[in-house]
Order: C-alpha cells, then structure tokens, then sequence
C-alpha cells in the first residue's frame, strides 16, 4: 500500500506527550491506536472516505517545547 507523507506545521509551544496521552487512553478500539514507547509513540486511525477506506497516522517526536518555537509533526 502507498502513501502520502505531510509535515504538518504549527506555532509553539507544544507538547505532544499530553496529547498522546489523552489519545492513548481514549483511543477507540477496532478504530484508534498508539503503539510504542512515550516519547517515540505511534498514534493511528482508520477513516471512511467518500470512496474507500483509509487510515491516518502521527508520530510523537521529541523536540523543542519551549514558548514561541515552532516546528513539524509528521503524519
């Protein structure tokens, strides 16, 4: 299977631990995951497109927090 990589941009500060965190404990099971180490977590979706299926998928990566700093999430 293929797929399409993004680079999501976004304005500081932000922390992608609590967020994983919330996603881990919430996730919906048969629809949602995280998978891996905090830190290094893998969080994914399925999805029900207009024509087909399809799933969504972003990395926690350790990086810059601090105020006014900016950066990338891979998805």
């Amino acid at each position: 299977s293929a797929g399409v990589p993004l680079r999501l941009a976004h304005r500081g500060p932000y922390q992608a631990g609590p967020v994983f965190d919330l996603l881990q404990r919430e996730a919906v099971t048969g629809v949602e995951e995280v998978s891996g180490e905090t830190g290094r977590r893998l969080y994914r979706r399925t999805l029900r497109l207009p024509y087909g299926t399809g799933i969504v998928a972003v990395r926690e990566r350790p990086g810059r927090t601090g105020t006014g700093s900016g950066g990338w999430l891979d998805a």
